[in-house]
């Protein structure tokens, strides 16, 4: 894993711990009013964070899996063009050898 991943993984769960204790604080009696608001605005802006570093995440999951599908796609065509070559060089067919050789 990439530096960068690691420090994002770990700002993410900091983010969380952070959030977490936040919302423990505001649920108990104890903190004044100013406080509390104070510490709301806190949690709004590190869900807000939170929620932008997932779709970033949720993005980049998207286009790792596009890639892959495409990696796929091209393996299974070149897989298929293998079979039918395989066909072609074991069966009787030579016309259709002659074709496939013309095309290219």
């Amino acid at each position: 894993m990439a530096e960068s991943q690691e420090k994002s993984i770990h700002e993410f769960e900091s983010l969380i711990a952070e959030l977490q204790e936040t919302v423990k604080r505001m649920e108990g009696d104890e903190l004044p009013l100013a406080e509390a608001i104070d510490a709301y605005e806190r949690a709004v802006a590190i869900a807000a964070r939170c929620s932008t570093m997932l779709e970033e995440a949720e993005l980049r999951i998207t286009r790792i899996d596009a890639a892959s599908h495409g990696l796929r796609e091209e393996a299974s065509i070149y897989q298929a063009g293998r079979l039918d070559a395989a066909r072609l060089l074991l069966g009787d067919d030579e016309e259709e050898l002659f074709d496939l050789l013309d095309d290219e």
